[in-house]
């Protein structure tokens, strides 16, 4: 059975190559590439497999405390937790800059709660506790703009269940 690091390292391997072929150049930007926090396929979450996306992000290098740019969600990575099987699906081949996003200081709550690991509570079968913070966690990444629209979208049972 693979360690969360194995895991997220199988991931980013996956994922960098394809990164540096889409990767825009040439521009003020310094792009990179960030994964999302990983969600159940489906939910009620049943089979052991969680999906990763890739979106792109940017900083202008002219103006680097303005905040970063969002980027499109360019990629789709399904994890199978039991073999630790991964398969990468393109999504988008274009990488244009998105809104400008700011940056806010988190509360000491705040801060506990992004300290959780979705991928370790994912990877087991949920307590009450469990669900509890896995809630709280992504309640506080929706509301900080850090769950592209289109994972939301994609995941829409899950959302639900996380509430607002």
């Amino acid at each position: 059975m693979l360690t969360n690091p194995q895991r997220l390292t199988l991931i980013d391997d996956l994922v960098r190559p394809v990164w540096e072929k889409l990767c825009p150049r040439g521009d003020d930007l310094a792009w990179q590439y960030a994964l999302t926090d990983p969600v159940p396929e489906s939910w009620p979450a049943r089979g052991g497999v969680l999906v990763f996306y890739a979106y792109a992000r940017a900083l202008n290098l002219a103006q680097p405390t303005s905040g970063e740019f969002s980027g499109p969600v360019w990629a789709r990575i399904r994890h199978v937790l039991d073999s630790g099987e991964s398969r990468l699906e393109l999504l988008q081949q274009v990488i244009n800059p998105g809104p400008r996003r700011g940056f806010r200081p988190l509360t000491g709550r705040e801060y506990e709660i992004l300290q959780t690991q979705p991928l370790t509570l994912l990877g087991a079968p949920l307590s009450k506790e469990g669900e509890h913070q896995l809630r709280d966690y992504f309640r506080l990444q929706l509301s900080l703009g850090n769950v592209p629209p289109e994972v939301v979208a994609a995941h829409a049972a899950f959302f639900q269940w996380v509430g607002r």
